[in-house]
């Protein structure tokens, strides 16, 4: 069986820490990838479609990365987690996510 690649924005491998709020219950949880459209996150299943709040931290920026994010879907083997998608990010934001795919590129 085939999967497409239905995302909009490339992905890198990138893990940090990242605190998941949802329904005002916080959830300690971690990064494995990132794009300019979202990241996957290492965490237990959340609704699919819900609004949760993610805070993570971006190297080159001074303040983390606080913003609304949707879940698309949930994993649940081999790795459980959830896919989400950024509902907006500042221009800062951005840029900070650039760097990290121009530090990959140079690598």
């Amino acid at each position: 069986m085939t999967f497409s690649n239905r995302r909009d924005s490339h992905r890198i491998d990138y893990v940090t820490d990242v605190v998941i709020t949802h329904e005002g219950n916080t959830i300690a949880a971690y990064c494995l990838n990132i794009g300019h459209g979202g990241m996957f996150v290492s965490c237990p299943p959340l609704p699919l479609g819900a609004t949760v709040r993610v805070k993570f931290e971006l190297p080159d920026l001074k303040e983390p990365v606080d913003t609304e994010a949707v879940v698309r879907w949930n994993v649940r083997e081999p790795r459980r987690g959830v896919g989400l998608q950024f509902c907006g990010l500042r221009a800062i934001e951005v840029w900070g996510i650039n760097q990290i795919f121009r530090q990959q590129a140079r690598d």
